[in-house]
C-alpha cells in the first residue's frame, strides 16, 4: 500500500516548485448513484460550525466558533452546550479508552485562550487557562499517554497540557509567524505532527524530546488561498494534508521527502481532512462548496457538491459569499463522512456507508410453513427504504411477519435478503435453514384446496381426515390414500402446486417419526405421562408449562437426564424444554435433577 502510494506522486520537497507543475492531472469521476446527503441546522446561520469529531459511539460533536457553544448530534437530535460567549471554540478531540480520556472532550477555545475539558455525562466542563495574550489555541489531539496537545496559531507554538496537574508547556516552531494550525498524533509512535499554514511546511515534534522538525515546500503562503490546512494521519503512519492552492500533500515513512497531488479544479480552497475506516482520503473544498474523495488504491478523485450553497470564484464573507463553506470533517465508524456548514450553522452528512444487515431467523429446522422472518436493518442516516427477500433465487413473500414457505418443496433452502436505504445503496445478506414440514403443514395445505367441482368437497373433507390421523396410525398407508385420493381429483380443484404437496406428502413417510410431549410438574408424578411407549426415530419434548394467572410465574427449577444416552439439559425454567431423538431401541430411564425422586420411562420399540 505504501508503495503504491509512493509511486502515484512524483514531487519531492527540494524539486517541488518545478516537478509538481508538470504533473500530469489524475482523471477524476464524477459521483454515481447510491449516496445521499442531509443537513440539520444547529444554531443560527452565523454560529461558525467549526471542527467535527466523531465519538466511539457515532456520537457526532461539533464546535461553534462564533456563538461560543459546543454541539452534539445524537440519534436525530441536537443538544447545545454553552462554552461562553467569547470562547471562540474551534478544534475538539474525542477521550477514548486507548488514550486514557474516555468519557471526555477536549476543546481549543481561541479568543479565550483556554483548553477546555467537556465532560459528556454531566455536560460539565474544567477549563485550562494558556498563558499569554495571543496564543489562539486552535486545533487539540490527544496523546497515547493522554496529555493533551494544541497548536498555537497566533504565538507560533505547539502546546502541550497535562491533564493531571494542569501545567503547560510550549514548543517554540523554528519558523517565525509559521501560523501552525492542523494537528494530528500518530497513535503508535506518539509523533505530532501539524501544519504551518503561514510558512508553507509540515512540522514535527517528537515528545520525548521536545525537538521539532520542518519539511519546506516553499518560502512563504497566506494562511487564505494557499498553504497546508488540516492534517490526517493513516493506518499505515502515512501524513496527509490539504493545500489551500487545490492540492493534497502526503509523507510516507520515514518522512524525508513530502509528494504533492493536484486535486481538480473545481476543488476550490481544500481545508479540512480525514482518513476513513477504508482507507480513503476526504477533504472538504471551502469555495468549491464540496466534498472530495481521493482513493490511493487507484490514484482516482471523485466530488460530492452539496445541496446547499454553490461555488465561489474566490473566498467571500455572507451575504456576498455564496458557498455554505465547509469546514470540519469525520467520519463515522460505517463510513459515512460529517461535516461542518461555516455559513449556514448547519451539520451535514454524506451517507456513502451501505446499510447494516444480519438475518437472524429463520435458522436451522423449520417446521411450520409461516416461521418468523426477523432481521436486524439499519440505516441510521437515510433509513431502510426496503427489504427483497428470495429462497432459492425465487422471490418470496411475507406475511404479517411470517415467512410464506407454501410454495416451497421440503430440504435444506438458502434465505437472500437484500436491504436497500433510502440513499440507494443496499447490503445483501444470507440464511441457510432446513425446511421440514410436519402433519400440521400437510393438513394446512389439504385445507387450502379449493374444490371447482362439488365431488371434489367430498375428497377434501376424505384427504384432511386421513392428513390428521397420520400421527396415530400408519403414516405410509394414511400418505398412499391421500395421494390416491388426490390423484384421482387434482383437475377437480383450482389450479395449486402438486409438486409441493406432493414432496410434502413424500416427506412425511421418509420422515416418519414423531414429536410426542410430556409435561414436567412440580410434584408427584412429576411427569404426564410417566410412561410412554415411541418407535425409534421418535421424538420425545418435555416442557415444563407451569399454570400462571398471568402475573405469576413459577421459579422452580427442573433438568433432564437420560443416562443411559448421555444426554442432559440445560435447567429448565417456566415455558422452556427439552427434546432428544430416540435413535435406538430400548428402554429408558428419565429423571429430573432437581427432583431426585422423580422417574419416568420411555420404551422405544422398532
Amino acid at each position: 500500500m505504501r508503495n503504491q502510494r509512493r509511486s502515484l506522486f512524483t514531487a519531492s520537497i527540494f524539486l517541488y516548485s518545478v516537478i509538481s507543475a508538470a504533473m500530469a492531472e489524475t482523471p477524476h469521476k464524477p459521483p454515481t448513484s447510491g449516496y445521499s446527503f442531509r443537513e440539520f441546522a444547529l444554531d443560527h446561520p452565523g454560529s461558525g460550525p467549526a471542527i467535527v469529531a466523531v465519538d466511539e459511539d457515532d456520537t457526532v460533536w461539533i464546535a461553534l466558533a462564533k456563538s461560543g457553544k459546543l454541539a452534539r448530534f445524537m440519534n436525530g437530535n441536537v443538544r447545545l452546550f454553552d462554552l461562553g460567549a467569547d470562547s471562540r471554540p474551534v478544534g475538539i478531540a474525542v477521550g477514548t479508552k486507548s488514550n486514557n480520556q474516555a468519557g471526555f472532550l477536549w476543546i481549543a477555545a481561541s479568543y479565550d485562550n483556554k483548553v477546555v475539558r467537556f465532560e459528556k455525562a454531566t455536560g460539565t466542563t474544567h477549563i485550562y487557562a494558556i498563558d499569554g495574550e495571543n496564543s489562539w489555541p486552535f486545533n487539540i489531539a490527544i496523546a497515547p499517554n493522554g496529555a493533551i496537545w494544541f497548536t498555537e496559531r497566533a504565538s507560533s507554538r505547539v502546546g502541550q497540557l497535562d491533564p493531571e496537574s494542569g501545567k503547560v508547556k510550549h514548543f517554540e516552531v523554528p519558523t517565525p509567524n509559521a501560523g501552525p494550525a492542523g494537528l494530528a498524533i500518530d497513535p503508535k509512535s506518539g509523533m505530532v505532527w501539524f501544519t504551518e499554514s503561514y510558512a508553507d511546511r509540515i512540522g514535527s515534534l517528537d515528545p520525548a524530546t521536545g525537538a521539532v522538525s520542518e519539511l519546506k515546500m516553499s518560502d512563504t503562503s497566506t494562511g487564505l488561498v494557499s498553504g497546508p490546512a488540516g492534517l490526517a494521519i493513516d493506518y499505515d503512519g502515512g501524513i496527509w494534508f490539504a493545500k489551500l492552492e487545490g492540492k493534497l500533500g502526503y509523507i510516507a515513512p520515514p518522512y524525508r521527502e513530502i509528494m504533492i497531488k493536484d486535486a481538480p479544479e473545481q476543488a476550490r480552497r481544500p481545508a479540512g481532512i480525514t482518513v476513513s475506516s477504508a482507507g480513503e482520503i476526504w477533504a472538504v473544498a471551502l469555495d468549491g462548496n464540496l466534498l472530495l474523495r481521493y482513493q490511493p488504491a487507484n490514484s482516482t478523485f471523485q466530488m460530492f457538491p452539496l445541496p446547499t450553497g454553490e461555488p465561489d470564484a474566490k473566498p467571500g464573507v455572507p451575504p456576498a459569499a455564496r458557498t455554505s463553506r465547509p469546514f470540519g470533517i469525520a467520519a463515522d465508524s460505517s463510513g459515512n463522512i460529517w461535516f461542518s456548514e461555516q455559513y449556514t450553522g448547519q451539520l451535514g452528512v454524506l451517507n456513502i456507508a451501505p446499510p447494516f444487515l444480519e438475518v437472524l431467523s429463520p435458522r436451522g429446522t423449520v417446521r411450520a410453513a409461516d416461521p418468523l422472518f426477523t432481521a436486524r436493518s439499519t440505516d441510521r442516516i437515510s433509513g431502510i427504504r426496503d427489504l427483497s427477500l428470495k429462497v432459492d433465487s425465487a422471490p418470496v413473500s411475507l406475511q404479517h411477519g411470517r415467512l410464506n414457505l407454501r410454495g416451497i418443496a421440503p430440504g435444506q433452502h438458502v434465505l437472500a435478503v437484500k436491504a436497500t436505504g433510502f440513499s440507494g445503496q443496499s447490503t445483501e445478506a444470507s440464511i441457510s435453514f432446513e425446511y421440514a414440514p410436519g402433519i400440521a403443514v400437510l393438513t394446512g395445505m389439504l385445507r387450502d384446496l379449493q374444490p371447482s367441482k362439488l365431488e371434489a368437497e367430498k375428497a377434501k373433507s376424505e384427504m384432511v381426515a386421513l392428513a390428521e390421523s397420520l400421527s396415530k396410525g400408519d403414516i405410509a398407508g394414511g400418505v398412499s390414500r391421500i395421494r390416491e385420493a388426490l390423484s384421482a381429483n387434482a383437475g377437480n380443484f383450482s389450479p395449486f402446486n402438486q409438486r409441493v404437496l406432493l414432496a410434502v406428502l413424500d416427506f412425511q413417510v421418509k420422515n416418519a417419526g414423531r414429536s410426542v410431549g410430556v409435561s414436567i410438574l412440580d410434584a408427584p408424578p412429576y411427569f404426564s405421562p410417566n410412561r410412554i411407549t415411541v418407535r425409534k426415530g421418535d421424538v420425545v419434548a418435555w416442557k415444563y408449562d407451569p399454570p400462571s394467572d398471568g402475573h405469576s410465574i413459577s421459579h422452580e427449577l427442573h433438568g433432564i437426564e437420560i443416562a443411559s444416552a448421555h444426554a442432559r439439559s440445560e435447567t429448565l425454567r417456566a415455558g422452556e424444554s427439552f427434546s432428544y431423538k430416540f435413535e435406538a431401541t430400548g428402554e429408558f430411564e428419565i429423571v429430573d435433577s432437581r427432583h431426585p425422586e422423580a422417574r419416568a420411562f420411555v420404551l422405544v420399540k422398532e
